[in-house]
């Protein structure tokens, strides 16, 4: 291969970087263009401090005592909670610390149990 043939390869080679270059950076500034033109909603955090209270006021859900109970937040992706992140306080059961301290995930029917409690507060509410 001589000179001239390896500098037009060369700069072949540079030309198609450099389109390659210009194509990623345009790609980035319309992503992020996107971005800010239509950012990302934070998902809404349901925080009732009343509600946190009442549930405190009710027995535990698995064994019935009736010490100091616990607004324990169940865990589910789909209610809110995240890596680190609570769930939402309408997503709180009362659980005694014993049962707390248990993986409430694990619980059986606690959807069905969070529905009732939420139904209750809100008749409840309703009456005063």
């Amino acid at each position: 291969m001589t000179n001239e043939e390896y500098d037009i390869k060369m700069k072949n080679i540079e030309k198609e970087f450099n389109e390659k270059k210009k194509a990623l950076v345009l790609e980035y500034v319309n992503s992020n263009a996107i971005k800010m033109i239509y950012p990302q909603a934070k998902p809404i955090k349901y925080r009732n401090p009343d509600y946190l209270t009442w549930i405190r006021s009710l027995p535990c859900l698995v064994c019935g005592c009736r010490h100091k109970s616990i607004a324990c937040h169940v865990r589910r992706e789909y209610w809110g909670a995240g890596s680190g992140v609570k769930s939402h306080d309408y997503c709180a059961i009362p659980l005694c610390h014993e049962h707390h301290t248990y993986e409430n995930e694990r619980l059986y029917g606690i959807d069905r149990q969070i529905a009732e409690l939420l139904m209750r507060y809100i008749e409840m509410r309703r009456g005063k």
